[in-house]
């Protein structure tokens, strides 16, 4: 991202934020890139994300699914840095509704022990 302004200023809520159901699964929701001192998430000028789903029949409406996820967010634009992408791994069910389907997903960081599981419930795919 870069911002035609003198400044180079990118509002917070037009900046990249990266975890959660849609995103890399093993964290929350824009938990996932630079933060501030307080802790929250501060958004980013540059994205990488990558995903990998395997979806499967079980039975009736119900799929299973195993997935790979990664990516992180960097301060600066035009800047990746490929030895802070952050990866999970996890597995999920779908079930079949009129709406779409019900996502159920159990995303776990991968090479961090400090990370817990993260458990999302969606309406829709993922991507």
């Amino acid at each position: 991202m870069h911002s035609s302004d003198d400044n180079g200023f990118i509002p917070v809520e037009d900046r990249f934020y990266s975890g959660g159901s849609n995103s890399v699964r093993g964290w929350s929701r824009s938990k996932l890139g630079p933060k501030r001192e307080s802790g929250t998430p501060l958004g980013g000028k540059s994205i990488l994300e990558g995903n990998v789903e395997l979806r499967y029949p079980l039975f009736w409406r119900l799929n299973g699914v195993v997935f790979v996820d990664g990516g992180n967010v960097w301060e600066k634009a035009f800047s990746y840095k490929f030895n802070n992408i952050a990866y999970a791994a996890g597995g999920g069910l779908r079930v079949d509704t009129p709406i779409g389907p019900v996502r159920f997903d159990v995303g776990f960081p991968l090479w961090n022990e400090k990370k817990s599981p993260q458990f999302f419930i969606s309406v829709g795919q993922a991507f």
